[in-house]
């Protein structure tokens, strides 16, 4: 028998933490994925055989609280052990579903148990991210393990659920200390740690050892719930989801304390929350899921109040954690049995007192069906409101807006104990009273999912809610399998017809035999619907996507991130004469930039028009570009355009290439104008046009799976002179334009005048074709964007550090930005390359929607190297979501430079998040004499060279030159050339070569006898820098190592001589209590030896995580337990860095450090100085 301990722990006084914080990591975002496969069932998991033995709940009632009642009560639990054991639905389907996750298994241990003994954990410090990675990772098989001992009655999940809870209790109270979000992450772990504690603590068992104790239940209070509530979640004021992310942790924990005065504290702040300070964060049912009746902008108050969910105007996935979190603590409140006061939200018996769920009149719900409304892709009314005010409810931040981040993500959405509680326990019509929540139910993904190609678990989501099933009451039994989502099987396909929605009548869901699909009218005005949960995996490079269709005519599909959005993929959809094809379009960066659709937006608005033709759509291959083969035209994929005259015969090559070994390629077309023709068998196209006018026509090329199509244009003219004018037609008078595109554009257009008279016709169709195409190519010397702004995007930028989101700063859209991980050390930079130079009058800069302070202190730079740089504007950015203007300062208006930066130089922010950036000003074209300049030494390790190195500088030049000298490092270098055009200048860096980049200068004389401009930049941006490696210490050589890892020495010795290997790919990983901050190598010089540092060279890894490298330091100690400081920290770059050292002291230990998230990543390291040793003195 289990006896009862009555215990209720002493909490201390409040730890807080000062500030709000605004940015929740790791969000929504399943910590273990599985890599079964998704077909795989608890018939394949011998794991979860049941045994004869029926565990029993001793219910119990103690200082008011039912036991067990961490939302699971004996009721709940004693229904799904039924439910499971006689296979019902759909409760059966989500437990198979379950065994899959990792934490089902039945040899799972402690992430945080000892190596050198198990029963002791490996560490009993709660001080980082680390540690509290691996308790999420033990609070889910804890949670997982209870469960599975009560339904099957194996006692080997009992001995390892009480294990993980065991080690875990012996954690030292002394030794927690807050860490960055801990009060975010440790809510969801707590609460499932504590609920397997309760179901331990009050069920029967057969093994003594097995028994649950008054000493388990201290150890585990005092060791484990006190401290974790005390340290990390004690605390009303944090921002939204933030606030109830701690909330349903201390909340479980004060059920299992039996603590009434703080769980009655904790209701309250979870209906109400009255004393928060900033009522505008808060993030309480009534003020999260607010009534407006005041647009917090103009002050207008509304005709008919309106609920809104505040946090979707940050964001979606925060939005569906608000939802999640609302239905764990509504589940924790149904299980004791709390009502509460339904104005004030206090604990209350009194007649009129409600439950949460039917708190402000069923808030809750109301805010389901409003996210859900949004979150389907239909137009969803917003007005204005408060994010953050001042003590007086003056708003500080307005959400303007609804936000497009994570619109359409269903995968992380786990709140459906909100439907079934609506509909089974409260039994209103939803269809009637919640529309929307009720479609997003039915369109829901099952619990293993497959998201951008990758199998996900709901059961195993971070931010909890996958277990929502458990909760299924008893009379949804009634609907069984209507209750099941159907299984996906398959990685690559998205069957779209199972999450979509229509906005019009024109499609519907239709069935041939086993084939489900949409079928859509195609309309001349276009037709509407989007698929939901459509995402991409790696878009960096190309990634194809296949659409499997049919028709019985033409059509068009118009892909876009909303309604109002320009298309970012038109594709023609040819007659396929009823039969499936698939037609692929390229997700890829280069294709569809983060602007038109970012990495996590998974809603896609499909416009179908066309002369009414019937378009059926199967479903989406994410992979298509491993699983199918389709036709490549040679000749190019874009739309065609040409021009002609009548009379005139032309011809184009139309065939197309097939990855497929057997694949035979045919061709199609529709709406051939008279005199054309297309041969079927080789895509040969000729055409003699009979008469003037446009003409536009479709061609296919397939291989009878995937179809590829061009449309082509003809533009067709009376003669051969308006042809060329025709052709010219691009060409605008009154615009500047890069020298050399105008004058290759002025060439082929008098090329083609001169030959109008003699050329035959397949001649002078290629001089058509190649002054439509020098036309086209014409490169506007200031694009300009609507705004009249420069448009740098347009292929006048040649580099910066805003990467691949560069496009996101001149979309006109505030919640599309450039992250803070790209400007780690706060400032951003662009290069207009050598030829071109920009000079400004004022520049625009705008930040992230809602977060101001990540705009506010910046300042607008230039220079013309890189290295030294200017301040073009006085003024710097003020702490406003609005546009601002800096002007440039009069003294700098007509100066141009090659680069700008723009730089937090007084930070209210420890990030920088620009959303849009405008240059008001003009780009100018330098005139240089050199095509081409690169620096190169076959030598150099990622661009580091030594004293004997050689090097070598490539250059180019227009025309030829002479009286060519060469400087390098100050050095004469030798020069050759074959043709005076062609240049290469080689020195061998000598002895006293001085240290740091490498300097050179290019003299020479042009072809009129004029000197030429000197030269001493790249044009590649290659660049060498001289180090020395006379004075490297040899580490491997003369030193022991100590890892924060704690591994074995010969893992260690692995990782350090990385860091020496001159191998750029290979890297050092030094970890801390497994978490990736804090981490640290060192360098033990051995007794009577110490180390004087005169310089360090450290490179961080060679790939997206190079910024991990910020923030590292050299630390020496002589006693490993005070460290001095040696260095600066280092910068956020992938290229070199030297770290000079301050001071000349002497140290036996020198360690490489980092208190953040760095996981102890470097590439390669350098430490120079001496080794002095004091033995024999």
């Amino acid at each position: 028998m289990i006896m009862e301990v009555k215990h209720k722990a002493p909490f201390s006084q409040v730890w807080r933490r000062a500030g709000i914080v605004l940015l929740t990591i790791s969000l929504l975002i399943p910590l273990f994925p599985s890599n079964r496969a998704a077909a795989e069932t608890a018939s394949g998991n011998g794991d979860a055989a049941m045994t004869d033995y029926r565990v029993e709940i001793h219910e119990t009632v103690s200082s008011g609280f039912k036991h067990p009642g961490v939302g699971l009560t004996k009721e709940i639990l004693e229904n799904v052990r039924t439910q499971v054991l006689e296979k019902k639905e759909p409760w059966y389907s989500y437990y198979q579903a379950m065994l899959i996750s990792s934490s089902a298994a039945k040899d799972v241990t402690s992430s945080n148990q000892s190596a050198a003994d198990p029963s002791k954990p490996g560490s009993d410090a709660f001080d980082s991210q680390g540690i509290n990675s691996r308790f999420i990772a033990d609070g889910l098989k804890a949670y997982t393990q209870a469960l599975l001992y009560y339904i099957t009655g194996d006692e080997t999940y009992r001995g390892n659920a009480l294990h993980i809870i065991r080690i875990w209790s012996q954690m030292d109270p002394a030794k927690y200390k807050y860490f960055q979000d801990a009060h975010i992450h440790t809510g969801i772990p707590l609460n499932r740690m504590v609920t397997a504690a309760e179901i331990l603590r009050y069920t029967s068992y057969r093994t003594e050892s097995l028994k649950w104790t008054e000493q388990d239940t201290a150890d585990f209070t005092n060791h484990l719930i006190t401290p974790v509530i005390e340290t990390f979640q004690h605390d009303n004021n944090h921002f939204m989801n933030q606030h109830t992310y701690p909330l349903l942790g201390a909340m479980a924990g004060y059920i299992f304390t039996d603590n009434r005065d703080r769980y009655n504290e904790g209701v309250e702040w979870f209906t109400v929350n009255k004393t928060a300070v900033n009522q505008g964060i808060n993030g309480s049912i009534q003020a999260l899921f607010r009534l407006v009746d005041t647009d917090a902008v103009t002050g207008e108050k509304l005709t008919t109040p309106r609920v809104q969910h505040v946090e979707m105007g940050r964001d979606q996935a925060h939005g569906g954690g608000d939802l999640n979190n609302a239905a764990i603590l509504s589940r924790l409140l149904l299980a004791q049995g709390t009502k509460v006061d339904p104005v004030k939200g206090t604990v209350s018996t009194a007649n009129n007192a409600v439950n949460s769920y039917e708190f402000l009149n069923n808030r809750i719900l109301s805010a389901a069906d409003y996210f859900s409304r949004y979150m389907l892709g239909y137009d969803t009314p917003w007005t204005p409101v408060a994010a953050s005010t001042d003590p007086d409810g003056k708003p500080l931040i307005i959400y303007k807006q609804l936000s497009e981040m994570y619109r359409g993500r269903m995968v992380t959405t786990n709140f459906w104990d909100i439907y079934f509680y609506y509909k089974y326990t409260e039994g209103l019509n939803l269809k009637k009273e919640a529309p929307y929540l009720t479609e997003l139910f039915e369109k829901r993904p099952p619990s293993n999912y497959y998201y951008k190609g990758n199998l996900e678990q709901a059961w195993d989501n971070v931010d909890g809610g996958g277990d929502f099933w458990l909760y299924i009451p008893k009379k949804a039994g009634a609907e069984g399998n209507k209750l099941v989502p159907k299984a996906q099987q398959d990685s690559a396909r998205i069957d779209v017809e199972e999450r979509y929605t229509a906005f019009d009548k024109n499609a519907a869901t239709r069935k041939d035999g086993d084939v489900s699909y949409i079928e859509v009218k195609a309309t001349e005005n276009g037709s509407w619907l989007a698929p939901l949960n459509v995402a991409y995996g790696d878009r960096s490079k190309p990634l194809l996507v296949g659409l499997r269709f049919r028709t019985n005519g033409p059509a068009q599909l118009a892909m876009s991130r909303a309604m109002g959005s320009a298309p970012y993929h038109m594709l023609t959809l040819p007659d396929t004469k009823g039969e499936w094809r698939y037609i692929t379009y390229d997700m890829g960066i280069d294709h569809v930039t983060y602007s038109q659709v970012d990495p996590n937006h998974s809603i896609v608005y499909w416009k179908v028009t066309g002369p009414g033709t019937k378009v059926s759509i199967d479903s989406l291959n994410v992979k298509a570009g491993e699983q199918l083969t389709p036709p490549v035209f040679k000749a190019g994929s874009g739309d065609l355009e040409r021009v002609t005259s009548v009379g005139a015969a032309t011809s184009y090559d139309f065939s197309a290439t097939d990855p497929g070994s057997n694949d035979r390629v045919t061709y199609e077309t529709e709406g051939l104008p008279a005199g054309a023709e297309l041969d079927p068998d080789t895509g040969a196209f000729r055409y003699k046009p009979e008469q003037a006018g446009t003409y536009a026509f479709t061609v296919t090329a397939t291989d009878g799976t995937t179809v590829a199509t061009r449309n082509v244009r003809f533009d067709v003219t009376e003669d051969r002179k308006s042809a060329v004018d025709a052709a010219a037609a691009n060409y605008d008078s009154n615009t500047g334009y890069v020298s050399s595109s105008l004058e290759h554009f002025k060439q082929t257009y008098a090329d083609a005048l001169a030959s109008i008279g003699e050329a035959s016709d397949e001649l002078f169709d290629r001089k058509l074709s190649d002054v439509l195409r020098a036309a086209k190519e014409l490169e506007p010397l200031t694009p300009h964007l609507s705004d009249g702004s420069l448009d740098y995007t347009a292929g006048v930028v040649v580099a910066s550090s805003f990467g691949d989101y560069l496009s996101s700063l001149t979309d006109g859209d505030d919640n599309t930005f450039a992250a803070y991980g790209l400007a780690a050390d706060l400032f951003h930079t662009i290069d207009f390359g050598s030829s071109f130079k920009v000079s400004a009058d004022a520049f625009q800069i705008q930040g992230r929607r809602s977060f101001p302070e990540r705009i506010a202190g910046i300042a607008v730079f230039g220079s013309n190297d890189g290295e030294t740089w200017t301040r073009l504007t006085s003024g710097s950015t003020g702490l406003t979501e609005d546009m601002q203007r800096l002007e440039v300062d009069e003294a700098y208006r007509q100066e141009p430079f090659r680069y700008l930066k723009m730089q937090m130089i007084a930070p209210q922010s420890t990030m920088l998040e620009v959303s849009e950036f405008r240059i008001e000003g003009q780009r100018h074209e330098i005139h240089n004499d050199l095509d081409s300049v690169s620096i190169a030494s076959e030598h150099a390790l990622k661009q580091r060279i030594v004293p004997g190195d050689p090097v070598q500088l490539s250059f180019t030049s227009k025309e030829t030159i002479s009286q060519v000298r060469v400087s390098i490092q100050g050095e004469e270098a030798e020069v050759r050339t074959d043709d005076q055009r062609h240049w290469t200048a080689d020195t061998v860096l000598s002895d006293d070569a001085p240290t740091g980049n490498v300097k050179f200068n290019i003299t020479y004389t042009k072809a009129d006898g004029t000197p030429g401009t000197p030269q001493v930049l790249t044009t590649d941006n290659s660049k060498l820098f001289v180090s020395r490696n006379d004075d490297v210490i040899d580490v491997l050589q003369a030193a022991d190592f100590i890892d924060s890892t704690g591994r074995a020495a010969a893992d260690t010795l692995k990782n350090v001589a990385n860091l020496f290997d001159a191998d750029a790919g290979t890297i050092s990983d030094f970890r801390l209590n497994g978490g990736g901050a804090g981490g640290y190598i060192v360098f033990d010089l051995k007794e009577g030896h110490q180390a004087q540092l005169t310089g360090v060279e450290l490179m961080a890894r060679q790939d997206s995580y190079f910024s991990r490298i910020k923030g590292t330091v050299v630390q020496g100690s002589n006693d490993l337990t005070e460290w001095t400081a040696l260095t600066s920290p280092a910068q956020s770059t992938a290229d070199w860095q030297v770290l000079p050292i301050n001071g000349k002291e002497a140290y036996r230990y020198i360690r490489m450090y980092n208190a953040g998230t760095w996981f102890g990543n470097m590439a390669e390291l350098r430490l120079h100085g001496t080794v002095q040793s004091s033995l024999g003195r």
